[in-house]
């Protein structure tokens, strides 16, 4: 019913779509945007203007170095685990897509055992996967009922950080879920979100050519 630290891992893979948005969001702190206007730019939620017209919102849960959420602040069917989230909804709050990401730490391999997961999850959907500029391969599973995106870098970044004044070397895997329900297919939210780092769908302009 809750997403907060406290709340347990919250199980994306279950999720109706007919949550409200407001119990979801409302034991934790979230940085509310709006997208806005005939040039659907993205504003805080808090700074519009009497004429602004908003399209969709988005409700970002934060979670700096997983410090206000914990580092298993979401599952997909107990299957991966995810620490960001993004919420998008219609301008009266209706649940329409969800974006998840995690810096995920450790063998690769699960990411390759998530994405086998998701095929077998989704057969019935047409799967697309092609490769981005900046070593990232994106694999969708598109039907007209829902899409299913995932992103993942293919080589692992270095990351240093000081932890009790030692130095320590992460090497890290970049992972993005993206789950559209059928309202956001058939509203023609796509159009809206085309340019949008969080929701974009991506096709054939955003891959690398072959």
């Amino acid at each position: 019913m809750y997403i907060c630290k406290d709340c347990g891992s919250f199980d994306l893979g279950k999720m109706t779509f007919k949550e409200n948005i407001d119990v979801l969001s409302s034991k934790t702190e979230i940085f509310k945007t709006a997208l806005v206007n005939q040039n659907n730019e993205e504003k805080d939620a808090d700074q519009l203007a009497k004429n602004d017209v908003v399209k969709l919102y988005k409700y970002n849960f934060e979670n700096q170095r997983n410090e206000i959420l914990g580092d298993k602040l979401l599952n997909y069917n107990n299957e991966f685990f995810f620490t960001g989230l993004s919420i998008l909804t219609t301008a009266d709050k209706k649940i329409l897509a969800y974006r998840a990401t995690v810096f995920f730490e450790g063998d690769a391999k699960k990411i390759d055992q998530f994405i086998t997961y998701l095929q077998s999850q989704n057969k019935e959907s047409r799967m697309v996967q092609n490769k981005m500029e900046g070593d990232l391969s994106v694999y969708q599973w598109i039907s007209d009922k829902h899409i299913t995106q995932l992103v993942r870098s293919n080589q692992a970044s270095k990351e240093e950080e000081m932890i009790n004044g030692k130095r320590v070397v992460k090497y890290t895997n970049y992972v993005k879920l993206n789950y559209y329900n059928e309202a956001f297919i058939k509203n023609s939210n796509q159009d809206i979100v085309k340019s949008d780092i969080d929701f974009a769908v991506y096709n054939d302009k955003h891959f690398q050519k072959k």
